[in-house]
């Protein structure tokens, strides 16, 4: 086996980032393909807390959590540094990870597949952090300037699994005419040699994320005659997670709350039903783009302190 092993998911563009950074390095790696509908064993004794990819294997030792692996890389390897030398750039280039991961994705994946209710919102909210990253690129090729960054890597969901996502729904947000910088980067980038051998096709990305769409009900779902709709224990759709920071037990205390499921109906209840057991399983992460933003629009139906929602969903 070789020195560094990812353990990663072809269709994650978190995996992703990690086979780009250790590609831009010059480091030889094996990778091992995950489901993530049944972890393997070995994967969840290297990461037994997040029990998800991508996992870097390094001498043996375990590192984990896609950003932490990132530093870890460029740390480790001197040679072709993907993150910013200068402090305050490097402070720079992680406020801009931490835009796309908390703000940005989400956004996109709620405007493209998130319930009526939330998808209008959504937009507008994906609107502003696209021309946030398209004034960010003003007078620069790339992010990192003029070679593919530590930024851009963070950002290459943009550059394919946007697309992929708006071709399946049927949408448009990111429009040459409001955003020819960003437009440029995502030709520009993917025209890079490095990125085209490391990202799926495109093809296989949207056959995959047709048959795992959000919006579909999970298998052996039913609705009772009461018209509350249940949703079997650990049912799960493998879509790739995008909201790192937030904290499940949180989550499904909202979900226990029964003033939570409020107003919603049986469609979207599929959501937000908890388990009928007495301890709720983890809530699969492929739902909480819609309890993010219903937790935003219904705020008033959750008991728990505004000012503790609003700092973890902010």
């Amino acid at each position: 086996m070789a020195e560094v092993v990812v353990y990663g998911a072809w269709a994650s563009p978190l995996s992703k980032r990690v086979e780009i950074a250790l590609k831009l390095k010059g480091v030889k790696y094996d990778i091992i393909e995950e489901d993530m509908s049944n972890p393997s064993l070995w994967l969840q004794n290297y990461s037994p807390i997040l029990k998800t990819v991508p996992v870097l294997i390094h001498e043996g030792d375990p590192v984990v959590a896609p950003n932490v692996i990132l530093e870890y890389i460029d740390e480790t390897w001197k040679g072709n540094p993907i993150f910013p030398q200068n402090p305050k750039d490097r402070a720079r280039a992680r406020f801009w990870i931490k835009f796309i991961d908390e703000k940005c994705v989400p956004a996109v994946m709620l405007a493209c597949w998130g319930r009526q209710m939330v998808q209008q919102m959504a937009t507008q909210e994906a609107y502003n952090c696209l021309k946030a990253l398209e004034d960010e690129l003003r007078g620069k090729k790339f992010f990192g300037g003029n070679n593919v960054g530590i930024v851009d890597i963070a950002a290459i969901f943009i550059a394919l699994w946007l697309g992929v996502i708006e071709e399946i729904n049927g949408v448009k947000l990111l429009m040459h005419e409001q955003f020819p910088l960003l437009s440029r980067w995502v030709n520009d980038i993917l025209s890079c040699s490095i990125i085209q051998e490391t990202l799926p096709p495109r093809d296989q990305l949207i056959s995959y994320l047709r048959t795992h769409n959000p919006n579909s009900f999970p298998q052996g779902t039913t609705i009772e005659s009461s018209g509350k709709t249940k949703i079997p224990n650990n049912a799960e759709i493998p879509i790739v997670a995008f909201l790192p920071n937030l904290q499940r037990s949180l989550i499904e205390d909202f979900i226990k709350d029964p003033n939570f499921s409020t107003g919603f109906n049986n469609r979207e209840m599929a959501y937000f039903t908890p388990s009928s057991s007495e301890k709720s399983p983890p809530i699969p992460y492929s739902y909480l783009y819609t309890i993010h933003g219903a937790i935003r629009a219904h705020q008033e139906t959750i008991k728990s302190p505004k000012s503790e929602v609003d700092s973890m969903l902010a």
